[in-house]
This record gives structure tokens, C-alpha cells and sequence, in this order.
């Protein structure tokens, strides 16, 4: 007894045979990695070029620091001394000194601004969102072309988070500290202007207000003590003078009480007690009481701002501090030729764009369109084996059988 034979699978892929099949699928391949390398070129050359500045600052140098951390000679302002005031001068010399410059160095002295103290402050006043919110009103990013329409806030919103995004700052750790600072922009010469122009300076500028501010605050508090030390050295000079008149009126009646107008010599010796001032005589107390009464119009007093005699000589004490708030007063902090950091590099506009680079998108659609054209041709291969698969097992269940011949 015969049994039909088995259909055999055969499971090996016959390489020639494959490569011959995709050979006359040629055009398709051609035609889909045509037509995806097309796209892929347009796309590159559609979408707007990508530009990036760059800029690099390092720590400054020590000199570059100095006209914060001290006050040079120059701008120390000088003064001079009337004919008045001089022979006050001399009459008191121990409290009319004339005070040096030197003094002005003391108020940095043990605070002093470091070059990687003001690299630090820099770089906190580079990264605050104050700086950045300043760039972006000052860059006019918020502004629309003539004729059109203001941004609404969503808008606005929208452009400022863009630039927020697009500025990338880093600490580069190096032997040196450094700061880089990247921006990219559709437009290459923005991107320039913004670090060169109004990033940086604004940081910068920051910076010295910062130290203009804390030096014109110790001044202003030094100023304050001052002027508070001088109205108490006034305002005790007048009540010892009106404390005095008023000894002198009360021993001019005693003393007119008891007719005594010439000094008593034997009974004020070893006197000098306030009750014993009768005993001086009228004529010596009415003189001594006139002088002591155009005294306090003698004198200039600072805390009197209506007195005319600009003239007259100070109140003993208060010459060298009323010289020194004047000094303090004329001193302003102009720290805007100092440089907290130093620019190694500027950001220069860039000749070619970062982004697309389109000889790679190119490249990524070639071959991405050749795997896709393969994969269709292939499949495309399949699909007639298969057709042809079945049409032969069609063929051959419709064929009937040969009978077997048997023997008479």
C-alpha cells in the first residue's frame, strides 16, 4: 500500500534569489527613497536656521577692584579755613585739627571687595530673574513691528519664556573661575547684541550699584553720627551758658542786695562756689554776664540753619566733626570705570547656524528612506510569493489524480 508523499517545506532563504526579487523592485525602492529624501531636504531648508552666540567671563584682577575698596587722594575734597576760623583754630587747637585723607580707606577696610567675592556677586546678579526680566524689557522682545498690534500678555508670556529658555549660563571649573554664556536666536547678530549689550552690562552694572549703595549707606550712618554728636556738643555748650547767666543775674542781686560792687579779695579766696559769686561785685559779674550773654552769638552753630554769620568760628569740639561730615558729604561713590569681572570673550554673531544641520537631515532621509522602500519592496515580495503559493495549491487540488493501470 503506497501513501502520498508529504509536502516539503523548504525554510532556507536563497540570497540570490532574494536579491533578484528586490532587483525588479528597483523602481519602487528608487521612487519611495526619492521621494523621502525629497521631504527630508525640504524640511532642512524649511526650517529656520538656529544661531548661537557665545561669551566668556572670567574673575577680574585686584587694581580693577580698587576704586571700591578705597577712596584715592584725588577725590578726597579739600577745605580751607576762614580768618575767623583759624584763630579758633589756634585758640583750640586740640578739637580744630584738620582731618586726613586717609581716614575715607576705613569704611571697605574689613569688607573689602575680592575678585572672586565680586565673581560671585556677578554671577548671582547674571542668573536673577531681575537681570533677565531687565534684558527682556530692555531688548524690546515684548515690542511688535509698526503698524501692528501690541502682544497680549499670553503672548508676551510666551516670548519672554522662549528667551528664558534660549540663554543658558554655566560655571565652567577651570584653574581660572569662568562663566559661559550662550544664546540662540533665529537672528545671528541678536543673539550677539543681547550678551554684549544688555546681559552683561546689566549684571555688571548691578554689581556697582550694589557696592555704591552699601558705601553710601556707611557714609550716610557715619554722616548721621556725626551730625548727632555735634547737636549734643552745641546743645551742651548752650546750657552751660545759660546755666552760667543764670549764677551771674542771681550773685548781681545778692550782690546789689548788699551794695558790694567791687570784688571782695579776702572773702572769695578759696571761693569759687556758685553761691559765693556775689561776693565778685556787681561791676565784675555785669561784665562777666554781657560777655557770657554775646557768647552764643559769637560762635557758629550747625544745627542753627536760620543763623546769617556763616562766618563766625564753631563751638569748641565740633570743628573736626563738622569737617569731616563736610568731607563724608562731598564724597560720592562713582565706581563706574571699576570692572567687577573681566570679559575674556565676547560674543561675536555667528557667520553659520547650529541648527538645522541639514546635510545630516539629508543623510537621515536617505537612509531612512531606503530601510523604508526595502521594507515595502520585501513585503511587496511576500505578498506575490504568497499569491503564487496559492495559486498552485489551487491548480493542483483541481487536477484529478492518474488512476494506477492494473494487469488483465
Amino acid at each position: 500500500m503506497s501513501h502520498p508523499p508529504y509536502p516539503v517545506h523548504d525554510d532556507e532563504i536563497d540570497l540570490f534569489e532574494l536579491a533578484e526579487n528586490l532587483w525588479q523592485q528597483k523602481w519602487v525602492i528608487i521612487s519611495i527613497t526619492a521621494v523621502i529624501t525629497l521631504i527630508a531636504t525640504a524640511a532642512a531648508f524649511m526650517i529656520p536656521p538656529t544661531y548661537k552666540s557665545e561669551a566668556i567671563i572670567a574673575e577680574t584682577s585686584a587694581a580693577a577692584l580698587a576704586p571700591i575698596n578705597r577712596f584715592s587722594v584725588s577725590q578726597a575734597p579739600s577745605y580751607t579755613i576762614s580768618g575767623t576760623q583759624r584763630e579758633q583754630s589756634a585758640q583750640n587747637s586740640s578739637s580744630q585739627v584738620q582731618p586726613s585723607h586717609n581716614i575715607y580707606a576705613v569704611y571697605l577696610k574689613d569688607d573689602s571687595l575680592t575678585p572672586e567675592k565680586s565673581f560671585k556677586l556677578f554671577y548671582k546678579a547674571l542668573t536673577s530673574a531681575d537681570t533677565l526680566e531687565a534684558v527682556f524689557r530692555n531688548g524690546n522682545h515684548a515690542q511688535t513691528s509698526p503698524g501692528l498690534d501690541p502682544l497680549n500678555e499670553k503672548d508676551t508670556a510666551a516670548l519672554y519664556e522662549e528667551l528664558r529658555n534660549n540663554i543658558k549660563i554655566k560655571m565652567i571649573k577651570s584653574e581660572v573661575p569662568r562663566i559661559n554664556v550662550t544664546l540662540t536666536s533665529h537672528d545671528p547678530a541678536l543673539a550677539a547684541t543681547i550678551i554684549n549689550d544688555y546681559l552683561i552690562p546689566l549684571a555688571i552694572q548691578k554689581v556697582i550699584d550694589d557696592e555704591e549703595q552699601a558705601i553710601t549707606a556707611k557714609l550716610n550712618l557715619e554722616k548721621i553720627t556725626l551730625m548727632n554728636d555735634i547737636q549734643v556738643i552745641e546743645q551742651r555748650y548752650i546750657n552751660t551758658n545759660l546755666n552760667r547767666q543764670n549764677q551771674l543775674k542771681q550773685a548781681i542781686a545778692m550782690a546789689e542786695a548788699g551794695s558790694i560792687t567791687k570784688p571782695q579779695l579776702n572773702n572769695i579766696s578759696g571761693n569759687d562756689s556758685p553761691q559765693y559769686l556775689f561776693l565778685l561785685g556787681t561791676d565784675t559779674l555785669r561784665a562777666e554776664l554781657a560777655q557770657t550773654q554775646s557768647t552764643l552769638n559769637q560762635y557758629r552753630r550747625i544745627t542753627d540753619t536760620e543763623q546769617s554769620n556763616r562766618n563766625a568760628p564753631l563751638i569748641p569740639g565740633v570743628a573736626e566733626k563738622f569737617y569731616r561730615f563736610q568731607q563724608l558729604d562731598s564724597i560720592k561713590p562713582d565706581f563706574s570705570h571699576s570692572t567687577p569681572v573681566r570679559i575674556e570673550q565676547r560674543a561675536s554673531v555667528p557667520l553659520t547656524p547650529e541648527k538645522p544641520n541639514k546635510k545630516l537631515i539629508m543623510a537621515v532621509g536617505l537612509v531612512l528612506g531606503v530601510m523604508l522602500s526595502v521594507f515595502i519592496a520585501l513585503m511587496r515580495i511576500a505578498i506575490q510569493n504568497r499569491k503564487s503559493r496559492i495559486q498552485v495549491d489551487t491548480l493542483s487540488a483541481e487536477t484529478p489524480e492518474a488512476q494506477p493501470k492494473t494487469s488483465a
